[in-house]
């Protein structure tokens, strides 16, 4: 028995530096991982800050297609009208301000498909740091876990 405890103090006495070593590992881990949540966070934060003051989707959306939707009026009443009329007071053809008008509602479209890309690429964005928060919330409950068994070694 006498012969054993020397080992025994051996083998324990090593691994407490090794074990010290971790637990200093796992705190900067743990710091690393929550200024990772902090920076996250502000990004999201940001990001939603920008698409609140920014852009109200559905009302822009309907703002563009009732735009839209009058150009098309005009589009139909100049078509019903009198050519010879039209050019005389406007002095460009039926057919010119049609296709005018043609290039302003794709225009607008373009407008509008451009905020919606926007508007999707930021939400994309939010939900991505949601998952890096969560991701290093998770990692940091591990790190927690581990470093209450390590220290249950003291």
């Amino acid at each position: 028995m006498l012969f054993i405890f020397p080992y025994i103090l051996f083998i324990f006495g090593s691994e407490i530096p090794r074990i010290l070593s971790r637990l200093k590992a796992i705190e900067e881990d743990i710091l690393h991982y929550e200024y990772e949540i902090n920076i996250n966070s502000r990004a999201k934060d940001e990001i939603k800050a920008r698409l609140d003051a920014s852009t109200d989707l559905s009302a822009l959306k309907m703002q563009t297609d009732r735009e839209i939707c009058e150009l098309e009026a005009e589009k139909s009443r100049l078509r019903s009208g009198n050519l010879a009329n039209y050019f005389n007071r406007h002095g460009i053809t039926i057919e010119r301000a049609i296709d005018e008008i043609d290039n302003e509602i794709k225009k607008k479209s373009t407008r509008l498909h451009e905020q919606i890309k926007l508007y999707e690429d930021a939400n994309s964005q939010i939900i991505c740091c949601k998952r890096n928060i969560e991701r290093c919330k998770r990692i940091i409950s591990n790190l927690n876990s581990e470093k209450e068994h390590l220290q249950g070694f003291f």
